[in-house]
This record gives structure tokens, sequence and C-alpha cells, in this order.
């Protein structure tokens, strides 16, 4: 309610901040991955990468599939300095999780490995959650 204001209740970006990071101490992993996408793009003001690093890799930890693709994407992007093991590790548990996203990644990477089983498998997989 806090962060776009609702009926009588007037944002209150810190108040959300707050709520937020109740939430996400306690272990809910919505609340990592709202507050770790705010403080990407910027939320409650400046973008902060490295907090938001560490929620989602909060929320990848309890095997939540967005924290683990959000995860994955920041070592891909170089968020953490190149690490390509660490990349294919949280793409690879993102895609086993369902992220179709991931999968179709994972299959692309199979293929120009040219590990044509295991690309056909996650291709499929993607196709088969609804990425076209």
């Amino acid at each position: 309610f806090y962060l776009k204001g609702f009926h009588k209740i007037k944002k209150d970006l810190q108040r959300a901040l707050k709520h937020l990071k109740e939430a996400a101490e306690l272990d809910d992993v919505d609340a990592m991955f709202f507050l770790a996408n705010s403080y990407y793009d910027g939320t409650f003001g400046e973008e902060d990468h490295e907090a938001a690093f560490y929620w989602y890799k909060k929320g990848a930890e309890l095997n939540d599939p967005d924290c683990c693709y959000a995860l994955a994407c920041m070592y891909r992007d170089g968020h953490r300095g190149k690490k390509p093991e660490e990349y294919i590790k949280w793409l690879r548990q993102s895609a086993e999780l369902g992220v179709a996203e991931a999968q179709f990644e994972l299959g692309k990477f199979e293929l120009d490995d040219e590990n044509l089983e295991q690309a056909r498998k996650w291709l499929s997989c993607a196709c088969d959650n609804g990425l076209e």
C-alpha cells in the first residue's frame, strides 16, 4: 500500500522499504525478489546492484525460481565479474525449477557446446512452458 498509495494511505517509499525488508528477512521469497528488483532498478532511490545481488542470492538459496534466474543474469552480465561457472549453476537451477527463459538460454548454451541431446531437452522444455 505504501509503495503506490492506496485509498487514504499516502505513498511512502521509506515505509514500503521498511515493510518489504522485514518480510524478506523472514524468508519471504516473494519479498526478496521484489526487494531485489526494486534495488536493481532504483525504485527506492538510486540503483543498488550490490543490494539486489544480496537479495537475489538469498532467494536463490531458498530455491525461488525467479531469484535463481535473476542471479544467473547478474553473473552473465558481469555484476560480480564474469563468472561463467556461477552463471551456469544458477541458470541450470532456474531451468530445473521451470523458468522458461532459463530453459531457453540453457538450451542455446548446450547447443553452442554441441551437446545436442541436452540442447533439445531444454529447448523443448522452454517451448512446453510457453516460450515462443
